[in-house]
């Protein structure tokens, strides 16, 4: 897996989310950070390397 999201309440893993992370935006906002262009640029460098394969 390449990226997932956790679910977590208090000190326990609710929930590990594989097929709808999400929360970028609220995750980018909340550290004024943008991680939706760093996470497509090594999905794009990803797919670029197996392509190769």
């Amino acid at each position: 897996m390449y990226f997932v999201g956790l679910d977590i309440v208090g000190n326990k893993i609710m929930e590990i989310n594989v097929f709808s992370p999400g929360a970028l935006p609220q995750a980018s906002a909340l550290n004024e950070e943008d991680y939706t262009t760093v996470i497509i640029e090594n999905l794009e460098k990803k797919v670029s390397l197996n392509k190769r394969n």
